[in-house]
């Protein structure tokens, strides 16, 4: 990695960088991982070069949540934390998802010498290495994994390259696909064990639509953003479709499994088959689209973090105890894709 791009701020150690971390209720185990102080607070070994100056400020850059109260509850954890280590720790919240313009910024923010010290975010890891805009923290998740064991698969894959650790894992986070029992009952399916297939969804979706009565099936939109890329990477993935070979060494998205996946997607939002299933402007969707109409009882099936349901829950919604999390379901490739979290970490 070249030196000229590889300048986010080094003024962290990695056993300050785990003490930060502690200060969240989901990683207080990890402030156990600060070292104590040498005797008469010397950290610099006999003959070895004087250890850098302690910062005395720090930016803390964190995305935006569905629940503000996680924002809040983070921010002042850092801000406790600061204080409590004389730093004053400016926190600011940036863009939710990887395919809105937090990445191209902060590349911007590392060309030009200025990078926030401390990011916390999701799905970020092999974008902002492919442009050599972060810095290896092995070390760190060495130290982590020794005292609290290994975090979950899912993070292996995502932010482990070559044998390098490049973010360091904070959190698991799941989501699902919901569906509202009482709908799909009254068309005689049991949402449980009815809807094991993508196409069984697809067909139930449109037999349960009531446009006259603003209930639709298909909740689920392909515009930009993070739901939209989920349901076309759900939809590709499970149709057998691989970006590349396995040595990737070759492209093999043009194949026909693609096609097929494709022309699948399409049908959906271009026919008059399913027309009465899709809610109005369902093209349009943002990311919280989703669970705007789901809350509002106008779909009956949608993919989501578990923030929908929760929300459900938290404003006692009747919805909630009408809601079911669907198994995986499966499409022509012919088995359940199942991950494995690792969805939420710090740069």
């Amino acid at each position: 990695m070249s030196e000229q791009k590889t300048n986010v701020r080094a003024t962290l150690s990695r056993r300050q960088a785990l003490k930060l971390m502690g200060v969240s209720a989901s990683m207080a185990a990890l402030a156990a991982c600060v070292a104590p102080t040498a005797p008469g607070g010397s950290t610099s070994s006999e003959g070895g070069a004087a250890p850098s100056e302690a910062p005395t400020s720090m930016v803390v850059a964190h995305r935006a949540e569905y629940f503000q109260e996680m924002e809040t509850i983070f921010a002042d954890a850092v801000k406790a934390w600061g204080a409590e280590n004389n730093i004053d720790v400016e926190t600011t919240v940036v863009a939710a998802e990887a395919t809105q313009d937090f990445v191209p910024k902060t590349i911007a923010a590392v060309e030009a010498g200025n990078p926030p010290d401390f990011i916390y975010h999701v799905r970020l890891t092999q974008q902002l290495y492919f442009y050599e805009a972060l810095q290896s923290v092995s070390d760190t998740v060495a130290q982590a994994i020794e005292l609290y064991g290994n975090p979950s698969s899912g993070h292996f894959r995502n932010n482990n390259i070559d044998g390098e650790w490049w973010a360091v894992p904070f959190i698991n986070n799941g989501g699902g696909q919901f569906a509202r029992r009482s709908l799909f009952e009254g068309i005689g399916v049991d949402p449980l064990t009815g809807l094991t297939t993508y196409d069984d969804i697809r067909n139930a979706c449109l037999e349960l639509s009531d446009p006259s009565a603003e209930i639709y099936g298909w909740g689920r939109t392909v515009n930009q953003g993070g739901d939209g890329q989920g349901t076309v990477t759900d939809i590709l993935q499970n149709w057998g479709v691989q970006i590349t070979n396995a040595d990737m060494t070759e492209l093999t998205f043009n194949s026909p499994e693609a096609v097929a996946a494709v022309e699948w997607l399409t049908e959906i939002y271009t026919s008059d088959q399913y027309a009465p299933m899709l809610p109005p402007g369902i093209l349009a969707w943002t990311d919280s689209s989703n669970n705007e109409a789901y809350l509002a009882g106008n779909i009956a099936y949608t993919s989501n973090a578990a923030s929908v349901y929760a929300k459900a829950k938290a404003d006692g919604n009747p919805l909630f105890e009408d809601t079911v999390v669907l198994n995986t379901p499966i499409g022509p490739r012919g088995e359940q894709l199942i991950g494995g979290g690792g969805d939420g970490q710090m740069y």
